[in-house]
């Protein structure tokens, strides 16, 4: 047996399987929550601390319940860390989400404008950048800007929300604000 089916029986166990409150139970009831304690204490044992963590993402059950018998387990592990998504994954993700929107006619072409704004958005988080890119109303700009937030003073005046994969977002340093472009209409890139 592997350590993620382990993983996932401890979890079917805590979330289902076990007696709570089993000391205030009779007979087989008080036999079966202490036996499943002392094995559940056994396994937690033998488990890693990525491990525990993990596991503990994995319980449904009430955290109260659950701590009343194991909170040496799970109470002074760290917080989960979020995993970005790898450079490739973001790349084709995006390439995707264009081709489903139908900006691009081929999928070569998709990717191609992926690797662009996978690229361009880079650079802005690594320093100012100085590109061009037609707007809606046909008029090149030729623009500065970054995303850098050590290299602009900006006061938000609500809450950010999550821009589309085809909208590349840039403060513009010249302007001295946020603005924004479809990739579809970036012509030249330039550190």
């Amino acid at each position: 047996m592997n350590n993620t089916t382990n993983i996932n029986e401890l979890a079917k166990t805590l979330n289902e399987d076990f007696v709570y409150f089993y000391e205030m139970k009779d007979g087989k009831e008080y036999n079966l929550g202490s036996r499943q304690e002392r094995q559940v204490k056994a396994q937690l044992e033998a488990l890693t601390q990525d491990q525990l963590i993990e596991l503990r993402g994995m319980i449904t059950q009430d955290k109260e319940f659950v701590n009343r018998y194991f909170a040496e387990y799970f109470e002074n592990l760290p917080e989960a860390t979020e995993v970005e998504p790898s450079k490739l994954s973001t790349i084709f993700s995006n390439a995707w989400y264009y081709m489903k929107k139908g900006i691009y006619a081929t999928f070569s072409e998709c990717l191609k404008a992926a690797w662009r704004a996978y690229k361009t958005v880079k650079a802005l988080k690594n320093g100012i950048v100085s590109f061009s890119y037609r707007k809606a109303t046909g008029a090149i700009r030729t623009a500065t800007g970054t995303l850098n937030g050590s290299l602009y003073a900006f006061t938000g005046k609500g809450v950010r929300t999550e821009s589309k994969p085809d909208a590349i977002k840039y403060y513009d340093t010249e302007k001295d604000g946020w603005r924004m472009f479809r990739i579809e209409r970036l012509l030249q890139v330039a550190a």
